[in-house]
């Protein structure tokens, strides 16, 4: 969806820009939004960013359809961490 800006520019600047577009066969909106879409990345979401170490470290496991892993002990994990961050 289309959204209009408005930009405070040096006069200069944007009759270049007007002359560099009106050359090159675009427009100055189209070019902006070109040159935004190349440096400008959305941020990457991933869910198990805010997911607490321990939690990550089962759901990681689970990731893709594995399944966990049988060998590991997800009680004693927790209870391992917890007395390591609380120290009793």
């Amino acid at each position: 969806m289309d959204a209009k800006l408005t930009l405070k520019l040096d006069k200069e600047i944007i009759e270049l820009a007007k002359k560099y577009v009106k050359e090159n066969g675009t427009s100055l909106s189209q070019f902006i939004e070109d040159y935004l879409r190349r440096h400008v990345k959305p941020k990457k979401y991933d869910i198990y960013d805010e997911l607490s170490p321990e939690v990550r470290e089962i759901a990681q496991h689970f990731k893709g359809g594995k399944k966990a892993n049988q060998d590991v002990d997800y009680k004693k994990s927790k209870a391992d961490y917890l007395l390591k961050k609380y120290g009793k």
